[in-house]
């Protein structure tokens, strides 16, 4: 039964009361409405494993389907220098079967398309395409405007102001357009109605914008019921627009991409009218009813059909589900990240006793020659010489051994714990948690822009157990003054992980009160007050700067790592951290594997990147892992359908493996100037965390780049 757009929308309460009471309905429509329902409740089950729910299972189906399909890139619109600029986001295309062709214009592109339903789908303008967009609202007999985006958003513009508030008219080469007035509806509501008078020539027409304020970006309406009214007053609109002038009245439907909410509100519109049109339809016995029905709400039908008209409708799974879970994946960081400051100051501590107890220690060790490759006993006669430093060193440190053996609770613990270290470090970091813990929940409610986000939803469960993990990790470090490093450098990664989550990777301000490059000088500070009371000028000075290496190595490598599980972009990242830990761990074991076939080879040379460092990385290895790298990333753009040509992402692979061999070699750095093998013991077989990061850390730096520049 064909009924008009407002009636659609007029009777939504009594939709509703249709939809919960099955007992009005006929038996078909019940059948099928319960089955959507048990559907509903087994979607809304996260999986234990992944942690992801069956929306997001389905959602991710759903893009398998259209956007990674062979002929994807094909159908997008080919771009120009001309075309580049009047787009606002450079990863968000039109597609060129649905999009909206200009006439009057020298060049016919604006990125909006056609979609179902008599909406277009577009981007908000930038400065570029705003008299494109408002002669594209004259030339498709537009005459509603639905724009579901601030102008701002946590501090990042989001659209441009596209008419004079003043209310003075603006000539766009033709397109005469002028403000008439502005209603601001209650706030509960959200949203605003404008009215412009567009003419051309000597045709005039009224244009009703509706711009939603309350719907925050990648994120959920907390309160649907602001849609209903919303829906009335789009179709209402249209209709009588319609009526007026003897034509099928267009709405032009943008938020900040022209995808994300977009998507969403257009396919509550679409839905809400099958519902109404199967509701009010004559019984048909019950298999029609319950296949109509079925039809009616079927909610991936509908989003595909959006997605084949303009790619990346209905931006992520979220809309589809009101229920938020952490990420769990970012909650792993700040213990990796307290583990790694632990270690390091550990490191930090032996390095700087060694050189304060005897600061020629360092000199002459390696005045020797090691550049004899086609020794084949050479490999051999650096693991001795290895022993022989660590045991050399051992010996320096000698006088050392009870500032080595000391932890910052030890005097505690002795006089209250009977001499464990441990209970009083467990003892001391419930204190310490709760001072933490304290300060980060009353910092983060300050922080508008976390507050759609998930690092916010999960900010008690976070603050809780990674700041009682740093406390005990700062209990046990050597000293009172390291264990101050770690807690501060703890606090420097807690703020970075919090622009991670609130900013696109590489994004410097977002509004969260103190931006990335302040925190670390604020760090800087605050290790360099922890060193005021050190026993000489030396010491404080040599101590300092092992703790700001410590800083940007730990916490600043870290906190570029947390970016690849961000809220706004989450399936590409998690994407994208799939691919780095394959790549790194692909890589260390190619270079394994060239180790051990050149020696069953007998392969006569010895050519090592670093030999005073490490005996076991040399060339022939680098090039095996870089081998092995390629391969990985192949099959990974195979599988998960990676942006970018083969000869980006093969470049970037060799980079980033070239990188993570440098990673190996500073941290063997850290260990052979700390006199040690290993980083610590926290994994037992395979030593401290370090040991296991190292490549990680440092091939990250790369991996950001290439989401910067890749996607």
């Amino acid at each position: 039964m064909a009924t008009s757009s407002s009636t659609a929308h007029s009777g939504l309460a009594p939709l509703r009361h249709a939809l919960l009471s099955n007992g009005s309905l006929p038996e078909g429509f019940v059948a099928s409405i319960a089955v959507f329902l048990a559907k509903t409740r087994h979607l809304q089950r996260r999986d234990s494993r992944s942690g992801a729910s069956g929306f997001e299972h389905e959602y991710m189906e759903l893009c398998w389907g259209i956007d990674k399909a062979p002929d994807y890139e094909a159908k997008l619109t080919v771009q120009t220098k001309a075309t580049k600029g009047k787009n606002r986001y450079r990863d968000v295309l039109p597609f060129e079967q649905t999009r909206v062709k200009l006439q009057d214009t020298t060049d016919d592109y604006i990125n909006a398309n056609y979609i179902d339903g008599g909406y277009i789908a577009c981007c908000a303008p930038v400065p570029a395409a705003i008299q494109d967009f408002w002669h594209m609202v004259w030339q498709c007999d537009v005459h509603v405007v639905l724009m579901l985006t601030n102008f701002v958003e946590r501090e990042r513009l989001k659209a441009d102001l596209y008419w004079e508030p003043s209310g003075q008219a603006v000539d766009f080469a033709g397109v005469n357009v002028q403000l008439l007035e502005e209603e601001q509806h209650p706030a509960s509501l959200g949203f605003i109605v404008r009215r412009f008078k567009v003419s051309k020539g000597v045709k005039t027409r009224v244009i009703k914008q509706i711009q939603l304020t309350i719907w925050p970006d990648h994120g959920v309406l907390r309160d649907f019921r602001v849609i209903a009214p919303m829906l009335d007053a789009v179709n209402s609109y249209r209709s009588e627009a319609s009526r007026a002038h003897k034509v099928e009245a267009r709405v032009v439907v943008h938020c900040s991409a022209g995808i994300g909410r977009s998507g969403t509100f257009i396919a509550i519109d679409i839905m809400l009218k099958q519902l109404h049109q199967v509701l009010t339809s004559a019984s048909e016995g019950a298999e029609a009813d319950a296949q109509k029905m079925q039809q009616a709400l079927d909610i991936p039908r509908v989003v595909h059909r959006l997605r084949s008209q303009r790619p990346g409708m209905v931006q992520t799974p979220l809309p589809c589900s009101q229920e938020t879970v952490p990420s769990p994946q970012g909650e792993y960081f700040p213990f990796v990240a307290s583990a790694c400051s632990y270690e390091y100051a550990c490191l930090s501590n032996r390095i700087r006793l060694r050189i304060i107890t005897r600061l020629e220690a360092l000199e002459g060790v390696w005045d020797e020659d090691t550049d004899a490759s086609n020794e084949t006993d050479l490999r051999s006669r650096q693991e001795e010489q290895e022993e022989e430093e660590i045991a050399r060193v051992q010996e320096e440190l000698h006088t050392q051994e009870a500032r080595l053996r000391h932890h910052a609770v030890s005097d505690l613990a002795s006089y209250c714990f009977s001499g464990n270290d441990k209970l009083a470090a467990a003892c001391v970091s419930v204190g310490i948690c709760a001072v933490s813990s304290t300060t980060f929940l009353l910092s983060v409610e300050r922080a508008s822009a976390l507050q759609s986000t998930e690092f916010y939803e999960s900010r008690w469960c976070y603050s809780i157990a990674t700041s009682f993990v740093a406390g005990f990790c700062a209990c046990m470090a050597p000293d009172f003054q390291y264990a101050l490093s770690i807690l501060v450098q703890y606090g420097v990664f807690t703020v970075l992980a919090m622009y991670s989550t609130s900013c696109p990777l590489n994004d410097f301000s977002c509004g969260i009160g103190l931006d990335p490059e302040v925190a670390l000088l604020v760090g800087m500070m605050g290790l360099l007050v922890c060193r005021f009371s050190s026993h000489n000028g030396v010491e404080a000075f040599l101590a300092f700067m092992l703790d700001v290496l410590g800083l940007f190595y730990v916490s600043g490598t870290l906190s570029v790592l947390v970016a690849f599980v961000d809220d706004e972009r989450r399936l590409l990242y998690r994407e994208l951290l799939i691919a780095l830990l394959y790549i790194v761990w692909a890589s260390d074991t190619g270079a394994y594997v060239t180790g051990k076939a050149l020696e069953i080879a007998k392969y006569p040379y010895y050519n090592p990147l670093a030999a005073h460092l490490s005996k076991n990385k040399d060339y022939e290895g680098t090039v095996g892992a870089i081998v092995f790298g390629i391969g990985a990333m192949a099959i990974l753009s195979k599988v998960l359908n990676l942006p970018g040509s083969f000869g980006s992402k093969a470049m970037f692979t060799v980079v980033a493996v070239i990188t993570g061999r440098i990673g190996d070699l500073f941290e063997s750095l850290l260990k052979r100037a700390a006199g040690v093998k290993e980083s610590g013991k926290l994994i037992p077989g395979h030593g401290g965390m370090l040991d296991r990061i190292d490549a990680l850390m440092f091939a990250t730096l790369v991996f950001s780049r290439y989401y910067a520049a890749g996607a």
